[in-house]
């Protein structure tokens, strides 16, 4: 992490994800394919506009999990705007 980043990580302990399904997570649409019973009825847009209004804002999004069953885990970086020289002055 640098100075000027914010980082958020996001961690669950879900069903995971092999490498081929991390490839396409933040495709419109995509799923990663469930345990029998496990549907929750998603459409599969969510980390599609994550990453859409993450890289609007100058950022990235990761996506990694160590396998089926293992979990996921999302870093969000973005760019953290300095005040301008005369703001700071005011506030100081």
């Amino acid at each position: 992490m640098r100075e000027n980043e914010a980082v958020v990580t996001v961690s669950d302990s879900g069903i995971g994800m092999t490498a081929e399904e991390i490839g396409d997570v933040f495709e419109p649409y995509a799923q990663v394919r469930r345990a029998a019973g496990m549907s929750r009825g998603g459409l599969g847009i969510g980390l599609s506009l994550v990453r859409d209004i993450v890289e609007a804002h100058g950022g990235t999004v990761r996506a990694s999990s160590s396998g089926r069953g293992l979990g996921s885990q999302f870093v969000v970086t973005l760019p953290v705007a300095s005040k301008p020289a005369s703001k700071r002055a005011e506030s100081a």
